[in-house]
């Protein structure tokens, strides 16, 4: 069923499956972490489970954010740009 198909195709539009607050998951995003070549019982269980993983990882991260307040979540934005930037900075050497 989702098995090599490309979001468009097969009648599947690029539709929103999942939201949490104001973060949303389309159809697109999902489909793209199923492996393809996979059966389709294989693949919807797969699906399931990455839309329940996508809920219970955005309710965390929204949680996080409301208790811990906006300017330690500044501070961990800017930690991550840091590691990032070291991060590539290593690769490219």
């Amino acid at each position: 069923m989702l098995s090599g198909c490309s979001p468009l195709e097969g009648g599947l539009r690029d539709k929103v499956i999942a939201k949490v607050g104001k973060k949303k998951l389309r159809t697109s995003e999902a489909v793209a972490a199923i492996p393809a070549g996979l059966p389709a019982e294989d693949s919807l269980r797969m699906l399931e489970d990455y839309i329940e993983q996508w809920a219970r990882r955005e309710l965390k991260l929204q949680e996080a954010e409301r208790v811990i307040g906006s300017s330690a979540v500044a501070e961990v934005n800017r930690m991550v740009e840091e590691y990032r930037y070291s991060l590539l900075g290593y690769r490219l050497d």
